[in-house]
């Protein structure tokens, strides 16, 4: 076979190609990769009695609808109640967002947990998030 010059214009692209790909992986190996990672908004914990209400609610997170649903709606109703009410001096208003936040998550979860989607890592993150605002009572927003 005779090589003609769009043969010879191939050769030289697909060479061209091969050598800057391997400039580019060994120039990213050579960079550092930007370690700095935000610090999560934390929002702790007052002495809202929700906070107590949402403990329970998430205890039953598993649990059927008929059993999850009466929970949820006390919950709801407590954030409510929370939100109604003059809220404590010793309470600031980061609670009544954290308290928003954590239901947040608990219905992400509830949703996730029925659902399944196909992304991966999905249940595992808004369980951390639930189990996060169980343990710590604070909600880590991103």
């Amino acid at each position: 076979m005779r090589f003609r010059p769009r043969h010879y214009v191939l050769i030289v692209i697909i060479l061209g190609l091969g050598a800057f790909n391997i400039w580019r992986s060994h120039r990213a190996r050579q960079q550092p990769l930007d370690q700095t990672i935000p610090e999560p908004k934390m929002l702790v914990r007052g002495i809202a009695p929700a906070w107590d209400v949402y403990d329970t609610a998430a205890a039953l997170r598993d649990a059927p609808g008929p059993q999850f649903e009466p929970a949820l709606k006390t919950l709801n109703q407590a954030i409510d109640n929370t939100n109604a009410t003059a809220i404590p001096p010793q309470a600031s208003a980061n609670e009544v967002t954290g308290l928003h936040g954590c239901q947040t998550w608990l219905l992400f979860y509830r949703q996730e947990h029925l659902y399944p989607t196909k992304r991966a890592g999905w249940l595992a993150e808004t369980k951390g998030h639930v189990d996060s605002c169980v343990a710590n009572h604070r909600d880590i927003a991103k």
